[in-house]
């Protein structure tokens, strides 16, 4: 747990000052806070799902994409960190194939994740690495299912164990890797594990169950998923143990009152309990996905979602001393839930939540997503020069004026005492 091992006490604790003890130029988590080499560190970014896909893209449009979002002040994306054959997705997979003996690589579509992370290095942007998708789109769950098993359901990848030994081989293969497109422009060599670019390694996107999927099965509801998580992140630690580590959930919870009209996020029915997997001392920090037009929340009640949402799942990751991360944030620019009142005004709807998450604490933002040029926009999708794009650019000025150093505060705070 980055919070418990990265952080001592030495002589200047007696100054009232703490200590970074883990390696320069990883982000670290002290409390509520993210941490880069004595600073705090908010952030405002973007999902960009498919920066590392081997597509039609060149390396230097690559490039490009990351430092033009870097220049806009975008500090953090997000990638998926696999794609998988027949997982329906652009371009090459990177896994072909897996069993119980090991995975079969595509070498080509691997260099392209490593070009991915080589333009977010270059451009002092850093990524979170999801490493499985829960939806089929990509490399997902069920794809591991089904390559190990030959038939199944989602839920046999949390439970299988000969699925799960095939997954962590992999784990073990990604994070021990060289980025080759490193090595080539710096003559260094950099695995995965040791690159702080990386800011976090994610277990999953979006990890859960099939609705109902325990209660119908006379189980309590998120404890397939807890144990997976436990188990998993412990397994990602022994081998990395400089990089965060997240879970990529959404924010489901359970426990809470089956009439509520956002019930489905609080009472277990989605087969995630928030609070137990962030008390994981292998998990550093809290994210939470949020899509009020998808949720069918009408445009005004959007701050009362916010309130039982975004605010509840503050409160449970400040309790327990851990950054919480608006991990994803997005309003579908097209028509289709035009009756919910956001078609007119997504950006504006968009500006409203992230106020909010600000005004709760949130460590750092990312939207679905703000596209650099040359990336076509979809759904829930915006390039530069919309007015979405604005707000986004807007929002990370706002955090990255927040990441004052700790240091400077305190010298601050010892100046007035003093007046």
């Amino acid at each position: 747990m980055a919070s418990a091992t990265r952080w001592g006490l030495s002589d200047k604790a007696s100054a009232g000052v703490a200590e970074e003890v883990g390696k320069a130029g990883f982000v670290t988590v002290e409390g509520p806070e993210f941490r880069l080499d004595g600073r705090s560190f908010y952030f405002g970014g973007t999902n960009l799902r498919e920066l590392g896909f081997l597509t039609d893209r060149s390396e230097q449009e690559v490039y490009g994409a990351v430092a033009f979002l870097a220049a806009r002040g975008l500090r953090v994306v997000r990638l998926l960190g696999a794609t998988c054959k027949g997982s329906g997705f652009p371009g090459l997979p990177m896994i072909e194939a897996a069993s119980a003996d090991g995975s079969t690589y595509n070498e080509l579509a691997l260099r392209r994740l490593d070009v991915a992370l080589d333009a977010a290095r270059a451009a002092g942007v850093r990524v979170i690495l999801a490493l499985v998708n829960f939806e089929y789109f990509a490399c997902s769950m069920h794809w591991w299912v089904r390559q190990i098993r030959g038939e199944g359901e989602t839920e046999d990848f949390y439970k299988d164990h000969a699925v799960r030994r095939a997954f962590k081989r992999h784990v073990e293969a990604l994070l021990s890797r060289e980025n080759t497109a490193t090595l080539a422009r710096t003559g260094e060599r950099v695995a995965y594990r040791d690159d702080p670019t990386i800011m976090a390694i994610e277990a999953a996107n979006e990890p859960h169950t099939s609705d109902l999927y325990e209660r119908r099965r006379d189980l309590t509801p998120g404890d397939l998923v807890l144990e997976w998580l436990a188990d998993i992140t412990a397994h990602i630690r022994a081998l990395d143990p400089d990089h965060l580590i997240s879970t990529g959930e959404e924010g489901y919870k359970t426990g809470g009152p089956r009439e509520h009209p956002l019930h489905w996020l609080s009472d277990g029915w989605k087969g995630v309990d928030f609070a137990r997997n962030l008390a994981l001392p292998t998990v550093d920090f809290a994210t939470v996905h949020f899509y009020p037009d998808a949720w069918n929340i009408p445009r005004r009640r959007l701050a009362w979602a916010c309130e039982h949402f975004l605010a509840d799942r503050a409160r449970i990751a400040h309790g327990l001393g851990k950054p919480i991360v608006l991990e994803e944030i997005g309003f579908d620019r097209g028509a289709r839930f035009e009756k919910l009142g956001y078609s007119s005004d997504p950006a504006g709807a968009l500006k409203e939540v992230l106020r909010a998450a600000n005004s709760l604490g949130y460590a750092g933002t990312l939207v679905w997503q703000a596209l650099p040029p040359g990336f076509e926009p979809r759904d829930y999708e915006f390039g530069p020069g919309t007015p979405q794009f604005r707000v986004v650019e807007q929002q990370a000025r706002i955090m990255n004026a927040r990441g004052r150093s700790w240091l400077d505060r305190l010298r601050r705070l010892g100046r007035q005492a003093f007046r």
